[in-house]
């Protein structure tokens, strides 16, 4: 009998002294680390969303090069998913992305199965900062009692941490050495384009003023003649003279038909349609010499260059989601 209480007053003292321990260990944790990369945001960040590119970078790919993985869903999107496993040293589990913002933001489920059950929430962030980006890779969850305990006495994140780190610094000299990827440059055909235009010699620091200007000479043209634009404001240049900081280029919009009456230099043009280049740029216009870059090494001398402004600055406020489309026109 006294055997039995002494049992009983140790379970008693293991009980309190567990809910104690509960009561005061986290419920919750959260391990971020980040990274300085020097590269365009669109390049990036199809290493950050692509499950495809997120191999290359992964801590946890050389514990295992052998690990079965399978991607489905549209890569990229939200909903696909990331399937994996592996030895014991990877276990097995899958991340399925819930929240995808261009240039921004990746969110995912993380789902492990072994070897032990749990789920967590991951994220990847990219903000701009110095030349180049601050990318952030953080994972989140619950640790519900008991298993909160156990976060007394070992540190998630020192345990999880040097992991990203890892992943983060091959993340970092992988996109920075990886000049071929900087940007996905299509072979498109460019689709015959009439627009009403507006052409000059243009400096550079006056290229905002002058398209400014003139979008609104082209756009009260057409109000007068009850039409309206058929697309994007658009750029098309002729000559570009680093030299001399001066551009040769015109204001364009694109239109149904021609004006026969014209004003304020205003005139209507074809261009045909080509074999192209095209590059979808994500970001402030400042930016945009990066992406030229790129195309000009493949096509060093196109017969016109064409950017097309998608996204209205005044309606986005957000520089990351502008988008303006960069083609490189070979010519007939």
């Amino acid at each position: 009998m006294k055997a039995l209480k002494i049992i009983g007053a140790i379970l008693l003292t293991i009980i309190v002294i567990m809910g104690i321990l509960g009561a005061i260990a986290p419920k919750s944790f959260q391990v971020e680390r980040s990274i300085e990369i020097e590269a365009p945001a669109d390049k990036i960040f199809k290493y950050l969303n692509l499950w495809e590119y997120y191999e290359k970078w992964s801590p946890w790919q050389e514990l295992d090069p052998d690990m079965k993985i399978e991607i489905t869903g549209t890569d990229g999107a939200e909903g696909s998913v990331y399937s994996w496993e592996g030895t014991e040293k990877v276990g097995k589990g899958k991340m399925t992305k819930t929240k995808v913002e261009a240039n921004q933001l990746v969110e995912y489920n993380l789902h492990f199965m072994t070897p032990f059950e749990s789920h967590n929430e991951g994220y990847m962030s990219m903000q701009p900062s110095g030349n180049g980006y601050k990318v952030s890779w953080g994972m989140k969850g619950k640790s519900p009692f008991p298993f909160n305990i156990m976060g007394l006495f070992y540190n998630m994140d020192k345990l999880i941490g040097k992991d990203f780190e890892k992943g983060l610094n091959k993340l970092k000299s992988t996109v920075e050495a990886d000049e071929s990827a900087a940007y996905e440059i299509s072979e498109i055909t460019f689709e015959a384009t009439t627009y009403g235009m507006i052409r000059s010699q243009v400096s550079f620091d006056a290229l905002a003023a002058f398209f400014e200007e003139s979008y609104g000479k082209i756009m009260a043209l057409l109000e007068q003649n009850n039409q309206q634009a058929s697309g994007s404001p658009t750029g098309v240049f002729y000559e570009w003279n680093e030299t001399n900081q001066m551009a040769d280029l015109s204001a364009a919009i694109p239109v149904s038909s021609v004006i026969d009456k014209t004003k304020d230099q205003i005139f209507f043009e074809t261009i045909p349609a080509q074999e192209a280049l095209l590059v979808e740029f994500f970001g402030n216009y400042e930016n945009l010499s990066q992406a030229h870059e790129a195309l000009s090494k493949k096509l060093p001398n196109p017969s016109l260059v064409i950017e097309e402004y998608i996204t209205d600055p005044g309606m986005e406020p957000d520089t990351a989601k502008w988008l303006t489309k960069i083609y490189y026109l070979k010519g007939n």
